[in-house]
């Protein structure tokens, strides 16, 4: 190989290695705890909620174990401040291929919100008194009406009075089968205060702490993000962008009404989204800032004293801070008016929280959600939706996401059948031309041996007058395939289909490295990624069984295909297994027809 073939390789490599240094790396997994059982009257089973309206005791005193439950949601709230601790779901899980025992453990429901940071609890409603004159309703003991059953709704209606006459009101209500819950914020003057005029300038936190689900590498990280009228785009922030400085997205005019806001992980999201054209007025802008994840701070710390005899450096203690500080929030800034009495200034909210997925989203019902999961597509959208559809239709034949992978790829192989049966014949005839030529080329080679330009100028003149063409086949396979390839790349990274999904054995996710488990430990590991290192095996014996030629080129895209399988390897060893098993199929098949196009050239 020449010097720019190895300039051309080696740039390659150094691409590749700092590809792997600064991707994003995977949320820490979440370690949940078990759920306490319910208190009553708080808690509300939605297997025996009675149809008529109910009351329960009136709360004054610190409360926060209140508790809603529905067919898809369990909830905690606290009083103080009106506000939602946690929320689980309780369809999706944390680890695939649970039992239905395990189903039923709460300990095992994906944490849509979690209690991280006390200083950045969800859905906190606050009145900016500093420059208002407002009252404090973020830190006061709210009474509770509830839980009330009404028009097919559970709802939570917190209420508090403060000394300065007005009425705060904060509800909550759950609807069998959605993933939205509404969300009202009323504000009621006292008749019998003074007269006040002007607006309050609030805040309200969307969802604080929604940790990343336990994603392969590549995966996007948990982000806030704010989207705005019809746009199909939106604005997204990782909590890495966000450590250093908050970022202020200003949304009060016409074309930048906000459409919702909040968080995304890689396949879930909570956001809230205005329900009327006064609630979206009332969102002057939006901040967006990181959140500590506090619980898998003090998890850590304490592991690591664990590990080194209790003792930890303050560099130490700040590095680890900055590794949990891996989630997002966004805030709106809400101008509410002060009504007149007996008026009552109300902001409604829909709080969407579940997958970013186009099944779930194709009801009409979380239309203003779609752009979340379309986004992740990217540019090739129509492609990536398009390959989905085809493995959603294997999928219902097989059963198995991991065989419709399989399916595709031999479909993709049929498709380029006639492409590569065109290119073995162009080959061989390439050959046979070469082989005519070799008496010419060797006596050209030995003439020029110290001067490689000149003997690259020379062999293309005798190639030119002998009408011999370099066959451009190959790459034309190559491009003809990099569409799927990549779009493979997103849907495995981002599709929801394709969560925790098994394929057979030890691979219980396509969408996370096979990890098969090694009987003891290998340099530390405990389990190894089988499907790249059988992948780059395969590859390698598809690339040696591609005929030798004699035209330099030829041979150095030979060696460097060579070199890119095993950069592929490195590339695909931690990313989603799913890939991995594309790109093996595809050699499999790949060694498969070198030998049936052989055979019948040969007949």
């Amino acid at each position: 190989m020449d010097r720019r073939t190895y300039t051309a390789l080696a740039l390659c490599m150094l691409f590749f290695l700092a590809f792997q240094m600064l991707r994003p790396r995977a949320p820490i997994e979440p370690v949940i705890g078990e759920v306490p059982p319910a208190e009553q009257p708080q808690s509300v089973p939605s297997s025996t909620a009675p149809q008529a309206t109910v009351q329960s005791p009136v709360l004054v005193e610190l409360n926060e174990n209140i508790r809603v439950e529905t067919d898809l949601f369990a909830a905690r709230f606290s009083n103080r401040g009106a506000v939602l601790l946690e929320l689980h779901s309780k369809r999706f899980f944390t680890e695939p291929r649970f039992s239905e025992a395990q189903k039923g453990d709460p300990s095992n429901w994906l944490p849509f919100i979690l209690d991280m940071d006390p200083s950045a609890r969800s859905l906190l409603w606050t009145v900016h008194s500093s420059s208002q004159g407002g009252p404090d309703i973020q830190s006061a003991h709210w009474s509770l009406e509830g839980p009330l059953f009404r028009d097919g709704f559970t709802e939570l209606l917190f209420h508090h009075r403060t000394a300065d006459g007005f009425r705060f009101e904060k509800s909550f209500r759950f609807k069998e089968g959605s993933h939205e819950i509404l969300v009202d914020l009323s504000l009621t003057r006292d008749e019998s205060e003074t007269e006040r005029r002007g607006t309050l300038s609030c805040s309200l936190v969307s969802a604080a702490n929604l940790r990343g689900d336990r994603t392969a590498q590549y995966a996007l990280p948990p982000s806030a993000v704010v989207a705005f009228g019809s746009d199909p785009d939106f604005d997204s922030f990782s909590a890495k962008e966000l450590k250093d400085e908050h970022r202020d997205v200003v949304t009060d005019n016409e074309r930048r009404r906000v459409r919702f806001f909040g968080t995304e992980s890689n396949y879930f999201a909570v956001v809230l989204a205005p329900l009327d054209s006064t609630s979206r007025e009332a969102v002057t802008s939006v901040r967006c800032n990181a959140v500590l994840d506090q619980p898998a701070l003090e998890e850590s710390l304490q592991q690591y004293r664990n590990e080194h005899g209790g003792a930890i450096t303050a560099s130490k203690e700040e590095s680890l801070r900055e590794a949990h500080e891996n989630n997002a929030r966004a805030t709106a800034l809400l101008r509410m008016v002060i009504p007149d009495d007996p008026q009552t200034t109300r902001l409604s909210y829909r709080l969407y929280a579940g997958p970013k997925s186009g099944l779930v989203m194709a009801d009409e019902t979380y239309a203003d959600y779609r752009s979340l999961y379309e986004k992740d597509y990217g540019r090739m959208a129509w492609i990536n939706e398009a390959l989905l559809w085809i493995l959603r239709q294997f999928h219902r034949l097989t059963g198995n996401w991991g065989f419709a992978i399989i399916l595709l790829t031999l479909l993709v192989k049929i498709l380029l059948f006639p492409l590569n049966r065109a290119q073995s014949r162009t080959m061989e005839d390439f050959q046979k031309k070469m082989a005519r030529l070799k008496p010419e080329l060797d006596a050209i080679k030995e003439k020029h041996k110290n001067n490689l330009r000149k003997f690259g100028e020379e062999q293309r003149r005798l190639m030119q007058q002998h009408q011999v063409r370099t066959p451009f086949f190959g790459c034309l396979i190559i491009f003809a395939q990099l569409p799927v390839f990549f779009g493979l790349f997103q849907i495995l990274r981002s599709s929801f289909d394709l969560r925790h999904q098994p394929f057979f054995g030890w691979m219980r996710d396509l969408s996370q490295p096979d990890a098969c488990p090694l009987p003891f430990s290998v340099f530390g590991l405990q389990s190894l990624n089988v499907l790249p290192i059988l992948m780059v095996i395969a590859m390698v014996w598809n690339t040696r069984m591609m005929p030798k030629s004699q035209d330099p080129q030829a041979a150095q895209m030979r060696s460097m295909m060579m070199i890119m399988n095993f950069v592929f390897g490195i590339f695909l060893y931690g990313y989603a297994a799913g890939l991995s098993l594309y790109m093996l199929t595809n050699a499999l098949l790949g060694i498969a027809q070198f030998k049936l196009l052989r055979t019948t050239s040969a007949t």
